[in-house]
């Protein structure tokens, strides 16, 4: 079981002082709680030190915590010691003068704000957002045919500590194992994310940096169809409305009614709603700039990019752009891209930049039904609708859904219809618009048969000595080619002072592969090389590697709720 997020309830009024209690004091409730500080104080500690040995789950070596010094056995190269930034704040965080990718030391930390906290308990390298993304993107690397991510050859990533301490981690080190298929994440879009109180109640500023586009105001509605006015004239396409990034999962259509900009509500008929709706739609220079798009491509007008000139612009989906003779081009946050030019043609430039949208494989093949909200006043706990198509829904549809709603729903089939039922918190009706995803029928009973013959051993009623039946030679199947990658174990970042905003979470990937030492009297960390099979190993003996056997476990995603049983009175 993994959990990748945790709510600010209740979690956020918890002082961990970790399992046990190796933080420094101001975690502790007081100097009674702290494990550590007790075996000092009374004497049982040999040195106030512990040292940390730890290792991937795989290997054969277990990892140890040393306390009262550190094991020398452990260890391949003498301690380089930092001192810890701000003790009183509880964690073991030390100050980072420098990051480099591949030699190239980027600009996030020449500011000299950079920290790290080392943390036996995260498996991902912690990086500030959302230079998270851009560091990944670095060290990606195409898959090839490797079965081990690990064995890889990515760019090598330097995190220079103050007191002279380089980390050095490579693809052994921060990869993770299974190659994902182009277009897949398995990453936690927040990652470890804390408001800021001071700007808790202020609401964010958004920039839309996209040349020619204009932001439309419809705001919300008690009817089904909503018009204005627009300022500047703009050229939308019909679904301009559902380019939008909020949690909702409202459809409209929009459409032009003399001379004003109109949207409908398509999901739920006859009814209107309650966000606050806002998207951007072209003016018809740019749509004519950036011409006939096919379909799963958008089109980017670059607006007469400079030679050598950066410019980032905000995009209506995830996109794959690849390097161009005339551009380079790079992913910088959720939804938007970078693009440099790097060659000028002296006849006439491209100004306009042809990107694929990624595919959400999850959801490939299915249809989407519209379930919608339930109102208080209706006396069933179920809200069922009829689907277009014949569709067959598993039980726990509901609760894959991608906003960030905590509802719960169990997802019944009664005759042609598809009900939805609320099970968290004793409720029977909700607000948010349930929208789930299902197999059409045909698809799963051809599966179904498929499976049935496969199970089966088919007899074919012939004699001994009659020939054999002659086979209708089956047309040639061309194998689809698949395209995988290797991703870095990387996540987000984005905590306010003290510790923040440029803090890096020093996990497993630097903790498997360097021996740490915590002094508890001096208030520092020390760093060695770890004495570890994978670091005293020939990696390039293991060729493409092997898939982990629970390879299956890994790549499913399901959802559950577990609840205690209720007592009968």
């Amino acid at each position: 079981i993994v959990a990748i997020e945790m709510s600010t309830v209740p979690f956020k009024t918890f002082k961990f002082d970790g399992i046990l209690g190796l933080s420094l004091d101001g975690l502790a409730m007081n100097r009674n709680f702290s494990t550590f500080d007790m075996l000092v104080r009374n004497n049982l500690a040999r040195r106030p030190h512990f040292g940390v040995f730890l290792t991937d789950s795989e290997d054969l070596e277990p990892s140890e915590v040393a306390f009262g010094g550190a094991d020398a056995q452990r260890m391949l190269e003498p301690i380089t010691w930092s001192k810890v930034y701000r003790p009183d704040l509880g964690y073991w965080v030390v100050p980072i003068t420098a990051v480099r990718v591949d030699g190239v030391e980027l600009d996030l930390c020449k500011d000299g704000t950079c920290r790290g906290v080392v943390d036996t308990g995260t498996s991902h390298l912690g990086v500030p957002g959302p230079y998270d993304k851009e560091m990944a993107n670095m060290l990606k690397v195409d898959a090839g045919d490797l079965l081990d991510c690990r064995l890889a050859k990515s760019p090598k990533l330097e995190i220079d500590l103050d007191g002279g301490k380089t980390i050095e981690l490579f693809a052994s080190s921060y990869m993770r194992r299974l190659p994902l298929r182009e277009g897949v994440s398995v990453s936690s879009e927040k990652g470890v994310t804390l408001d800021d109180k001071d700007k808790k109640n202020k609401k964010p500023e958004v920039v839309f940096e996209r040349p020619g586009y204009v932001q439309l105001h419809f705001g919300s509605s008690l009817e089904e169809m909503k018009c204005i006015r627009p300022k500047d004239p703009v050229q939308c396409p019909p679904e301009a409305a559902n380019r939008r990034d909020d949690i909702y999962g409202d459809k409209f259509h929009v459409h032009v009614h003399g001379e004003e900009l109109c949207v409908n509500r398509t999901d739920i008929q006859n009814s209107g709603w309650g966000l606050d709706l806002t998207f951007h739609c072209p003016e018809p220079w740019v749509v004519e700039k950036e011409g006939k798009v096919e379909a799963g491509m958008e089109a980017i007008y670059l607006a007469e990019l400079e030679l050598d000139e950066e410019r980032c612009y905000n995009t209506f989906a995830e996109l794959s752009c690849p390097n161009t003779r005339e551009f380079t081009v790079r992913s910088a946050d959720h939804k938007k891209v970078c693009v440099t030019r790097k060659f000028l043609p002296s006849i006439k430039a491209t100004d306009v930049l042809h990107c694929k949208m990624a595919i959400d494989e999850t959801l490939l093949g299915l249809e989407e039904v519209v379930i919608g909200p339930q109102e208080s006043h209706e006396s069933t706990g179920l809200k069922c609708v009829t689907p277009e198509k014949p569709v067959v829904c598993e039980k726990d549809a509901g609760n894959r859904r991608k906003d960030n709603f905590p509802d719960s729903f169990e997802i019944i089939s009664q005759n042609d219809q598809i009900c939805a039922k609320r099970m968290d918190g004793g409720q029977t009706s909700w607000a948010l618009n349930l929208i789930i995803f299902c197999r059409p029928q045909e698809v799963s009973e051809a599966a179904e048969e498929t499976r049935t013959i496969d199970r089966e051993e088919v007899h074919l009623q012939q004699g001994a000595s009659d020939p054999p039946a002659v086979q209708e030679e089956s047309p040639e199947v061309v194998p689809e080619k698949v395209t995988r990658h290797c991703s870095p174990r990387l996540m987000a970042v984005n905590l306010p002072e003290p510790l923040g905003p440029k803090l890096f979470i020093l996990g497993e990937p630097v903790l498997h592969r360097y021996y740490t030492v915590y002094d508890w009297e001096e208030k520092r960390v020390g760093f060695s090389l770890a004495n570890t099979q994978r670091n005293t190993m020939d990696m390039s003996t293991l060729g493409r590697g092997t898939l982990p056997k629970e390879v299956d476990m890994l790549l499913m995603q399901r959802h559950m709720e577990v609840r205690p049983p209720q007592l009968r009175p």
